[in-house]
Parts: structure tokens; C-alpha cells; sequence
């Protein structure tokens, strides 16, 4: 059973993060433009509270599923280098077999992939053959189309989303599981597109 994602918690894991210098980058991995960030750490500031992040957190809750709440919420502190948050508040989630080093590593082969995988047609077949509905599909190739960041942006979280779903398994196996999609190369993950 998926655990839920309480108000508690989040007040909880506000106070934890409101003063951290990675707090802005917290706030861009869970889909906040930066200008909406810096106001949410403004009213922490002007309040000496963590109310600002308290209202990010519920404002992101509320327009994220569910379902995908807590690996959404792991993963984003995980990127913004606050893995040590996961372990104190979802410990229990089937979670986080793996040392953040390893997790780093294979995040960096989700990143190739997305980068690798980028016509829809390809995205779908992707998404199809590691279990996504069509839905969940073109709701992620419709994040790719509205980021303002990178065109691969919703592929990479649907093959994160894939990646959290996959707790249970080693990350080998998981590997293994993405190149027998077919949607990817061997050689894709050891020479990237983005090597320098």
C-alpha cells in the first residue's frame, strides 16, 4: 500500500528544508518557475518561519497525483542534494535501497536515455513497454512540450516514475529491464550525447 503523504508531514519536512541553501533548486525539481521559488523563500524570511515552504509544498501536493507524490517528492530532494531528508522522513518507503551514489549513477542513465529517446512516436513505444498507460504517456510527452527547460524534460520523469516503481528490484536488473525495452543501445549509455 502506497504510504500517504501527510499534512504533517509536509509541515514537518517544511521546517527540516526552510533554511537550507538548497531550498530553490528543491523548489525547481518539483516544477516551480524560480520567481515563484524566491517568493516562497521571501515569506520565510520576512516571517523568520517556514511558511513559505510550507505553501510550496502544499501547492506542489496539490497538482501532483497521488500516487506520485512520495517519488516525486524523494526524487526531488534527492536531486537538490537532500537525500539525507529521504532517510529521515521515508525510510520505510521500499525505499531507497540503494546508496545515493548508485542512485546518482543510474539517474545519469535515465538522463542518456531521455536524451536518446525523442521522437513521441519512440517516447510512447518506450512508455508502453515499460508499463505506463497511453495516458500517463502523453501527459509526460505534454511536460516535455510546456518545459522551459529541456524538450526531454517529461521523458526523463516518466522514466523516473518508471525507476521508483522499480524499488524492489536492483538496479542492474533495472537496466536490464530499460535495454530489453528495445527503445535503447548499449552504446547509448557508455558513449552519450552529452560526453564532452
Amino acid at each position: 500500500m502506497t504510504e500517504t503523504l501527510t499534512e504533517e508531514k509536509l509541515n514537518q519536512l517544511a521546517e527540516a528544508v526552510a533554511n537550507n541553501e538548497n531550498l530553490l533548486t528543491l523548489g525547481l525539481n518539483l516544477g516551480f518557475k524560480e520567481s515563484k521559488v524566491k517568493i516562497y523563500i521571501s515569506t520565510n524570511k520576512r516571517n523568520d518561519s517556514f511558511e513559505g515552504t510550507s505553501s510550496m509544498l502544499f501547492a506542489w501536493k496539490k497538482k501532483t497525483r497521488r500516487a506520485k507524490q512520495i517519488p516525486d517528492l524523494i526524487k526531488a530532494l534527492v536531486d537538490a542534494e537532500l537525500a539525507e531528508l529521504v532517510d529521515d522522513f521515508f525510510p520505510s518507503e521500499e525505499g531507497n535501497p540503494q546508496p545515493a551514489e548508485e542512485r546518482n549513477n543510474f539517474d545519469d542513465i535515465l538522463v542518456t536515455v531521455a536524451k536518446t529517446v525523442r521522437q513521441n512516436a519512440d517516447i510512447v513505444d518506450l512508455g508502453t513497454k515499460l508499463g505506463f498507460t497511453r495516458e500517463d504517456i502523453e501527459g509526460y510527452i505534454a511536460t516535455s512540450h510546456t518545459t522551459h527547460k529541456n524538450a526531454w524534460d517529461g521523458t526523463l520523469q516518466m522514466l523516473r516514475d518508471w525507476s521508483n516503481s522499480q524499488r524492489g528490484s536492483s538496479q542492474k536488473e533495472a537496466l536490464e529491464a530499460l535495454l530489453n525495452s528495445g527503445q535503447i543501445r548499449p552504446a547509448d549509455i557508455l558513449y552519450p550525447l552529452s560526453s564532452h
